[in-house]
């Protein structure tokens, strides 16, 4: 498990630079849970960008299996306790489903984070919260009860969403206000296989899925 930490949101779930952190702060001490349930620590710009790959009514070739084997090869994704891998996996195996109008999105910084908030949405939406603060041990709250803790992340997670979706409406300035291309960010958040692929604009969110889940899974540091 993570060590305890303040709740904090990072974009696209890589380690925070000065240019992409913010302070809008909302603090919570928790041990993290494979950085799936957001940490925030933002302050709002908007932005957009919205684009997607013409691939007619074929859909990306994506599975649940395929996304759960490439998190399991991540260790902060499979260094979970077993119980709260028994509640997540079965959530990661539902990705495609509930991703299914982002697969086909060539990724930019708006897609991507489109992808965010409906993964965000589809936890929320099923309890994901409740059914793994339950599975969590009980010493991982220290003063807070579950039901305490389970509050403050659904919380922070409606939060992230929003803050996510205002950000979305307007990528340029957003990316302005921090003084950083979209190229940039990407750099911090893709490893370089993923990065070659969005450097040629073949880089779908299917094949974040596959390749690098966590970009999209995470959503903390």
């Amino acid at each position: 498990m993570v060590g305890r930490r303040p709740l904090e949101a990072n974009i696209l779930g890589s380690s925070p630079s000065p240019a992409t952190e913010w302070d809008m702060s909302y603090n919570l001490t928790y041990r993290g849970w494979g950085g799936i349930i957001p940490k925030i620590n933002l302050r709002l710009t908007s932005f957009r960008f919205p684009s997607s790959l013409n691939q007619g009514e074929t859909m990306p070739k994506i599975t649940g299996k395929q996304i759960l084997a490439a998190l399991m090869k991540d260790p902060e994704y499979s260094a979970q306790p077993a119980s709260v891998l028994a509640v997540t996996d079965p959530f990661m195996l539902g990705i495609p489903e509930a991703l299914k109008d982002h697969l086909d999105n060539v990724v930019t910084l708006a897609t991507l984070m489109d992808a965010k908030i409906a993964f965000l949405r589809y936890l929320v939406d099923n309890e994901y919260v409740k059914k793994v603060v339950a599975a969590m041990p009980k010493d991982s709250f220290g003063l807070m009860d579950a039901k305490e803790v389970a509050e403050m992340m659904l919380d922070a997670m409606g939060q992230v969403i929003e803050i996510f979706a205002e950000v979305v409406k307007d990528v340029p300035t957003f990316l302005e206000a921090l003084e950083i291309t979209e190229e940039q960010m990407m750099v911090q958040a893709l490893n370089p296989n993923t990065l070659k692929l969005y450097k040629t604009g073949t880089l779908t969110i299917a094949v974040v899925l596959k390749m690098q889940p966590m970009v999209i899974v995470k959503n903390s540091k």
